[in-house]
């Protein structure tokens, strides 16, 4: 029978985390900054709708969650440590 190796299941885990994350939190997120924004350059000022979701740490801190996240996969991939 065939088993899988710890590296490649955290490799598995880990992506799907980011397409389940991506799809369901920032694409929303990225879509309503933009309608926002483009509300804000018509009308030549910054709303406080669109500085209220700039400041939103969830949407923040899974947009800066990408890059480390992408690092473990990257360093799995290559080093299959385990």
């Amino acid at each position: 029978s065939y088993q899988i190796k710890g590296w490649l299941l955290a490799l598995i885990i880990l992506f799907g985390f980011e397409v389940i994350e991506g799809i369901t939190h920032y694409l929303r997120h990225a879509k309503r900054l933009m309608n926002l924004s483009s509300e804000a350059r018509k009308k030549g000022i910054i709303t406080k709708e669109l500085l209220n979701l700039m400041n939103n740490r969830l949407g923040n801190f899974l947009l800066y969650l990408d890059i480390p996240n992408f690092l473990i996969i990257a360093c799995l991939a290559i080093f299959k440590p385990f």
